[in-house]
């Protein structure tokens, strides 16, 4: 088998998977209460920082 040449960037997997945990965050929020939206405090913040430094990860 031949190896694939490209390379794959592991800061946009962590980007898509971060972008996913907000969405079901803000999903959580709009079902329960005021409190549902929480973990936004940790999830966004943890999204700004992926996308400033997805270059930096390989």
């Amino acid at each position: 088998m031949q190896r694939n040449p490209k390379k794959v960037s592991v800061g946009g997997a962590v980007v898509l998977m971060l972008v996913m945990l907000n969405a079901f965050v803000l999903e959580q929020g709009l079902v329960s209460k005021v409190s549902g939206y929480l973990p936004l405090l940790l999830t966004v913040p943890l999204l700004l920082l992926s996308l400033v430094f997805r270059n930096r990860i390989s």
